[in-house]
């Protein structure tokens, strides 16, 4: 006698945890724009709140917007590394300068725990011991990383300055 083999029917349960898998990411999917939503509004924030405090010479506030393991790359291609090394290059500029920064972003992406914001800046150093002035203009990037907190903390921070018109 020839005996069939047995075919193997989805129980009820079975197909249910597999439409709530199925849909679970589907409505992760839907949600995922206005978290990113949320996130870019936060970085923006952040990015301007930066502004703001260095604009205006706090550098413990504008240090608290960097990952105490951030860097800070400059235009002529020197790498600040650290929170500390950072601190004493924004005393010095503080100390020495005046500034009218204006940044402009032009895209700002997020993905998980990473960000980013770049566009371009201007800005008017005003020597405050001798009155001297330096227009520069260029490109940044500023990259964020999602804190245990969450926060959003610089961790790479890049300056181009643009030769100035002749």
């Amino acid at each position: 006698p020839h005996v069939r083999p047995r075919r193997y029917m989805p129980s009820n349960v079975n197909l249910i945890f597999g439409l709530i898998f199925c849909f679970s990411g589907f409505t992760d999917a839907i949600a995922a724009p206005s978290n990113s939503s949320e996130a870019t509004d936060r970085i923006a924030e952040a990015r301007d709140s930066w502004l703001a405090a260095f604009k205006s010479k706090d550098v413990d506030a504008a240090l608290g917007f960097y990952a105490s393991d951030a860097a800070f790359l400059q235009p002529s291609g020197d790498r600040i590394e650290g929170i500390d090394a950072i601190r004493e290059l924004y005393q010095k500029v503080v100390s020495t300068f005046d500034t009218n920064l204006v940044m402009r972003s032009r895209n700002l992406e997020v993905s998980a725990g990473l960000a980013y914001d770049s566009g371009e800046y201007e800005e008017t150093l005003t020597n405050r011991a001798t009155g001297q002035k330096q227009h520069f203009r260029g490109q940044y990037v500023m990259i964020f990383r999602l804190t245990s907190d969450g926060h959003w903390k610089i961790i790479q921070h890049a300056w181009t300055v643009a030769p100035n018109p002749a």
